[in-house]
């Protein structure tokens, strides 16, 4: 979410008291967190990218850790339940395939066409072999609509 305070304040406003949000990042998307080594269709992407756009990928997301997350959860008028990091296998191929989702692929090269960042994706998917799996580390949270905390700008 580009305005991530925006986003959970609506989130927040939409749930009733004790309803609860799961929210989850890629560790390699926080600050300070502990990962995995890169997957190598990540290294590839990136490698790709430098020379089909000129650049590294723009990080998929705000780069925060994980207690501005919470901060800003709770500013927003949650309560942290619980969080946890988990260790989850996905192939190379899976990865690719997240990366045609706009969401996430147009998010890394905004100003290239549609049909640029396809290419991108086809040139990655060459340089690696999609059945082979790889660790990515998530960190998740259930954040709870709480009625204690007076919600405030994010």
């Amino acid at each position: 979410f580009p305005q991530l305070g925006a986003a959970l304040r609506e989130v927040r406003a939409c749930l009733r008291e004790g309803a609860r949000l799961v929210f989850s990042i890629p560790c390699a998307q926080l600050r300070g967190e502990a990962c995995p080594p890169p997957a190598p269709v990540q290294l590839a992407l990136a490698r790709i990218g430098r020379r089909l756009f000129g650049r590294d990928p723009s990080p998929a997301g705000p780069v925060l850790d994980r207690l501005e997350l919470i901060d800003r959860g709770c500013r927003a008028g949650f309560a942290l339940g619980a969080e946890k990091t988990v260790d989850l296998t996905a192939s190379q191929g899976e990865l690719l395939d997240l990366m045609q989702v706009p969401a996430l692929g147009a998010r890394l090269y905004p100003e290239a066409s549609a049909e640029r960042r396809d290419r991108w994706i086809a040139q990655a998917r060459t340089a690696v072999d999609p059945s082979e799996t790889t660790q990515i580390r998530w960190w998740c949270a259930t954040f709870v609509a709480d009625p204690i905390f007076e919600r405030d700008p994010v």
